[in-house]
Parts: structure tokens; C-alpha cells; sequence
């Protein structure tokens, strides 16, 4: 969980624990951070240097093996997106169940 921080200091604060992130919006974060780290290293060095977090923010999604293969190999901004992208049409979100 990339924010298990965040959630940890929710719970002590609150004793309720928020819940994690959907795939989509741990896959959002993660086309968000490589995109700001391009701004500041360049595309290929981001890239190249995100491709494992990106791999890890991945983990237990559905068809998570087709996501790594596709980041591990990927070499500009262009083709994470259109990974993320591809993988989220595939992939609807699933909406809570009402409590």
C-alpha cells in the first residue's frame, strides 16, 4: 500500500482505519509520480527508474503479471500511459457496496 503511512497515523488518530487504495488510483499515483519525476530527471532516466515502484504499485491487481511485463519494458512516458490506460478500460472500477 503506498500510503500505509497515511493510514497508519489515520488509525492511531481516529482508531479507524481508512481503506487502501483502488488499483486505479494506486496506477494514477503511480503515472503521476513518473510524470513529475520526468519534470525534473528527464523522461527516460524517470522512467527507467520508476519501473519497479510501478511494477510493486501493480501488485494483486487483476491481470498484474501483463502490467509488470509492460512497465519493467517500458522506455518513455508514452508507454506507461497507454499500459495504464489499456489495463483501466480492461478493468472497470468496482464500486463499493453501500454500508
Amino acid at each position: 500500500d503506498p500510503l500505509l503511512l497515511r493510514r497508519c497515523a489515520a488509525a492511531l488518530a481516529t482508531r479507524t482505519v481508512p481503506p487502501p487504495l483502488s488499483g486505479h488510483a494506486r496506477l494514477a499515483l503511480g503515472l503521476c509520480l513518473v510524470q513529475m519525476l520526468a519534470l525534473q530527471m528527464g523522461e527516460q532516466v524517470a522512467v527507467r527508474k520508476m519501473r519497479r515502484h510501478l511494477a510493486w504499485l501493480s501488485r494483486g491487481l487483476a491481470d498484474s503479471t501483463w502490467l509488470r511485463v509492460r512497465f519493467v519494458s517500458s522506455t518513455s512516458l508514452r508507454e506507461v500511459a497507454e499500459a495504464i490506460t489499456r489495463w483501466a478500460a480492461d478493468h472497470p472500477p468496482v464500486e463499493a457496496a453501500p454500508s
